[in-house]
């Protein structure tokens, strides 16, 4: 599959979740592990300011899609803006899973701003390798 084939069945499936393409936005910071007695992967994704009912949640074979959009937080300006950090517009966010899971008891919690995807392992199963893992690490400096 070539990378822009890729995308091309991204903006589909994103396009059927959200009624709109994956243009400008953010892309939201997550978390996942699975539980202590293996029996569960648990996804974390921080969506502060993004409203409930403006998330879409999708489960296809292994893979986790997570969409939305979060309203702009500045409506009226006056005067001069100093710093805009915080992204806004519709977001996207795809999670390939290790293990196949039971779709039918995906459960999900948004509370405080983080968005909780309880995703249970599929019975007489073990996770898979995982094959290929990105990560992100941001550096901030503290103040002395």
């Amino acid at each position: 599959m070539s990378y822009d084939d890729f995308f091309r069945e991204f903006d589909h499936l994103f396009t059927g979740m959200t009624g709109s393409r994956r243009f400008g936005g953010f892309v939201p910071n997550a978390d996942a592990y699975v539980t202590d007695d293996g029996c569960m992967l648990v996804v974390e994704v921080e969506l502060a300011g993004v409203q409930p009912e403006r998330i879409r949640v999708a489960v296809e074979g292994q893979r986790l899609y997570i969409a939305g959009r979060r309203e702009p937080t500045v409506k009226a300006r006056r005067g001069t803006l100093l710093l805009k950090e915080i992204g806004h517009g519709d977001f996207a966010k795809e999670i390939r899973l290790p293990s196949p899971i039971e779709q039918s008891d995906v459960s999900a919690v948004y509370r405080d701003g983080i968005l909780t995807i309880s995703l249970p392992i599929a019975r007489d199963r073990e996770l898979a390798p995982i094959l290929h893992t990105e990560l992100r690490m941001t550096i901030r400096r503290m103040p002395v």
